[in-house]
């Protein structure tokens, strides 16, 4: 049982920072740092491996998006918030295979992601130009509107805070929160490390990849468990 309860929680990110809280989960006093596995802040409720095994469904919901009040560039036009949405949810989900499959309703069997990009910090647009989007091109443009978004606005950091939940009673099984980049601190004299938005849209397809590995391990033969910690994290 402990093993499995550590499997579940290399599921998602090691190595990355806890931060302060944002209220997008509902309870962070359950959450505990898990050091063998870095910094990340995890829950994992008592009996959750073996309850999983009785999910054959997951549904995965698009991402809030909230961006840091310390932000230095604060805006982003609606269809670019939601093609980045949809872009970080198709990573996660292109990757659930075998005995799972996606679906959009909940039920019984039917596991619930809840989620989040927290705390997202920007540098300032590279150039101040007026990016001016035709009546009617939204749909078209997004694509090419998220690249331009990309382009001009640097990140810098962000978190990914999520809850893992039956989809009828919203028992919770697992929570999480986890960081990527640094901001520079002049306080503490912390340089800037910053992430890339190539590694936020790797993030999400490693985290579906590492979803169906530990999922489908929860219900094989020990003798057939996947060894899930190859599965690189974005890095």
């Amino acid at each position: 049982k402990q093993v499995f309860k550590a499997l579940l929680i290399i599921i998602f990110l090691p190595g990355l920072a806890s931060a302060q809280e944002t209220g997008f989960l509902e309870d962070y006093s359950v959450l505990g740092a898990s050091g063998e596995y870095g910094a990340a802040r995890m829950y994992v409720a008592d009996g959750a491996p073996e309850r999983m095994k009785a999910y054959s469904k997951i549904m995965i919901d698009q991402p809030f998006i909230y961006v840091d009040p310390d932000s230095k560039s604060k805006g982003m036009k609606p269809d670019t918030m939601t093609t980045i949405a949809e872009t970080l949810r198709s990573a996660v989900s292109n990757e659930i295979e075998g005995e799972y499959s996606v679906v959009d309703e909940k039920g019984e069997g039917v596991l619930y992601f809840n989620w989040a990009v927290t705390n997202l910090y920007l540098q300032k647009p590279k150039r101040k130009l007026l990016a001016y989007t035709p009546v009617g091109a939204v749909a078209n443009a997004a694509v090419s509107g998220l690249s331009d978004f990309v382009d001009k606005n640097t990140l810098v950091d962000l978190r990914l805070e999520g809850e893992l939940r039956d989809s009828v009673t919203g028992e919770l099984f697992v929570a999480l929160t986890l960081e990527r980049g640094q901001r520079k601190d002049k306080t503490t004299k912390v340089s800037e490390d910053p992430a890339t938005w190539e590694e936020l849209f790797a993030i999400g397809t490693a985290l579906g990849k590492r979803f169906n590995c530990r999922l489908n391990n929860s219900r094989v033969d020990p003798s057939q468990i996947q060894d899930c910690t190859k599965i690189k994290m974005g890095d």
